[in-house]
């Protein structure tokens, strides 16, 4: 069977989504952008071949809001979990139970993530390689996750949004005796100092537009 990429994504409400990014943007300002994380991403993904692309999304209720930004062809079904670390769990159970024997998942705070990664990942978990790979981010998490198999053990319990959050992974992955392999470092827009990796880059067209179209205002907000 095809593999299977799963993004997590929240509907782009104001005062829900990017909310570390304010000040120096507004609630309103930074729930735009957001929109354009998911505008830039959906047309990354869509551009994978030969793989099943879900949208796991947050809350409940809300895919009117997510589905319109998206390319035809995407499949859509709502987190379920009290914790990231629960959610994350019950998309690999879910996409594991349906048949997929190769399931990858990444979130929606880097629209400029390289297609490639994702793609090396699922070759790393093809025929004898790695039985799971991680894409460390710069925070000290990681921006992608793939596993052969569900491993809810790598999940549960974890402190999310610290800096170990990797580096207790593959602590947990060496005590299950599981194989893995990482993926090059990146990084997540999550505070106003990223914001600089939006600027100018063709690699996430739609938020670097809107970035850009704040103008002079945006700027001396940052200084």
């Amino acid at each position: 069977m095809r593999p299977a990429l799963a993004i997590m994504v929240k509907a782009p409400r104001p005062g829900h989504v990017k909310t570390r990014l304010v000040p120096p943007l507004s609630h309103d300002e930074a729930a735009s952008l957001y929109r354009c994380f998911l505008k830039d991403i959906f047309s990354k993904l869509s551009s994978i071949a030969d793989t099943d692309i879900f949208v796991a999304y947050a809350p409940e209720g809300s895919i009117g809001e997510i589905k319109p930004l998206a390319p035809e062809g995407f499949f859509y079904f709502p987190q379920e979990g009290m914790d990231l670390g629960e959610r994350m769990s019950n998309v690999f159970k879910r996409l594991s139970s349906s048949g997929y024997g190769a399931v990858a998942i990444i979130g929606s705070d880097a629209p400029d993530i390289p297609v490639e990664y994702i793609e090396d990942a699922f070759k790393a978990l093809d025929g004898k390689g790695a039985d799971a790979v991680f894409g460390p981010a710069s925070d000290g998490g990681y921006y992608l996750a793939a596993l052969k198999r569900p491993l809810p053990a790598l999940f549960e319990g974890m402190e999310w949004s610290t800096r170990t959050v990797m580096e207790k992974t593959i602590e947990r992955l060496d005590s299950l005796s599981i194989s893995w392999r990482l993926l090059p470092l990146w990084h997540d827009i999550d505070l106003p100092v990223d914001l600089a990796f939006l600027k100018d880059n063709p690699e996430c067209p739609e938020s670097s537009a809107y970035l850009a179209s704040t103008g002079p205002g945006l700027k001396s907000r940052l200084d």
